[in-house]
């Protein structure tokens, strides 16, 4: 399978404490627990989730995106609870030039215990091991400090500030930009989870 098949027959992602996975049309409810906190929305791009409509349009946008073979969205389930935390995935990958970039969203109920990290972790590997990239990045606001903690902690290096990269409710916000390569990640073998399972 070449790796922009892959796209079309998404694996699960299992590390020790997660599974990270298509996102399904049960996630409905934990999604909207995950999406209407403000805490999170307001560094991300989009707005909270006011209503289990609007989640349920994520969901279903997140779902056609699996069978059009689109960058994907993944959900991060805590294995112990069997519950739906978060998401995280690529927002584009251009296979063509072996890049792609990628963001996260994490219950508020589930920060500071080095979850995003581990997610991060584990996209990292099978963006660099199954679909063959060579370089990924991630940007973030330039005040989000747990963000960009964690994109250090993954072994991603800070590129600089993007100025005036973003609009968010009618402001322009600058970003601060990190990115690792497939050169970084395969000679930093501390990058590498202890336990990960790719599954198709």
């Amino acid at each position: 399978m070449s790796p922009s098949e892959v796209l079309y027959q998404l694996p699960n992602i299992e590390t020790k404490r997660l599974l990270i996975r298509k996102l399904e049309p049960t996630d409905l409810q934990d999604l909207f627990e995950c999406s209407s906190n403000p805490e999170i929305s307001k560094y991300t791009l989009w707005d909270a989730h006011k209503t289990m409509n609007d989640s349920k349009d994520f969901l279903t946008k997140c779902i056609k995106q699996y069978s059009l073979g689109l960058a994907p969205v993944f959900g991060i389930v805590f294995k112990e609870e069997n519950k739906l935390i978060g998401t995280i995935g690529f927002g584009s990958i251009d296979f063509q030039s072996k890049r792609a970039d990628f963001g996260y969203a994490l219950h508020v109920g589930y920060w500071n215990q080095n979850i995003t990290s581990e997610a991060s972790l584990a996209i990292l590997q099978f963006g660099f091991r199954t679909l063959e990239l060579e370089r990924i990045y991630a940007t973030c606001f330039t005040d989000n400090v747990a963000s960009y903690r964690v994109m250090e902690k993954v072994g991603m290096t800070y590129e600089g500030i993007l100025r005036s990269y973003h609009s968010k409710n009618g402001q322009r916000v600058d970003v601060r930009l990190y990115a690792i390569t497939r050169e970084d990640w395969f000679q930093n073998r501390q990058l590498y989870l202890d336990t990960i399972n790719i599954t198709f």
